[in-house]
């Protein structure tokens, strides 16, 4: 029943709460991952909202913030985990191309694209480390690897 109703509450409002997420995150991809993650915590949440659509506003609302403040906070160390990672000679020039391309992510897509292929890990442990669902992860890892692409060949 509440999925249904969800649904609905989607469907008539998502440009609102798309509009807040961006608000918040100044980051389309950031805000599209913040209302998926908030449709799953609405939909996972025990017991019913008394007013299920401001309990969704208010879920987008809160994870906007917390992921922005995360990516904040990881920025830096994400600068240092690239640098850790000494490239051969001979690949030094593409190393070199990768970290600017990468420093044009958004802050998630940079963790997921270092933790997977710098760190070897896999997207269950990636969406446990930053605490996101794995279809979030690896839509990040999918459109971070595209941009990372493009990039790459265009010279």
């Amino acid at each position: 029943m509440r999925l249904k109703k969800l649904g609905k509450i989607f469907e008539k409002y998502q440009k609102g709460l798309f509009a807040l997420a961006i608000s918040i995150t100044k980051n389309r991809a950031l805000a599209e991952d913040v209302i998926h993650d908030a449709l799953i915590a609405v939909a996972d949440v025990k017991g019913e909202p008394a007013n299920l659509k401001n309990y969704f506003f208010q879920t987008v609302k809160n994870k906007a913030i917390h992921s922005t403040k995360y990516n904040q906070k990881l920025s830096q160390l994400e600068e240092d985990y690239v640098v850790t990672c000494a490239p051969l000679a001979e690949n030094q020039l593409l190393f070199s191309r990768i970290k600017v391309v990468i420093k044009l992510l958004p802050s998630q897509q940079q963790q997921v694209l270092i933790m997977k292929l710098f760190g070897g890990l896999k997207f269950k442990e990636i969406a446990e480390i930053i605490d996101r669902p794995i279809n979030t992860v690896t839509s990040q890892y999918r459109r971070g690897l595209q941009f990372l692409q493009e990039r790459l060949n265009e010279n």
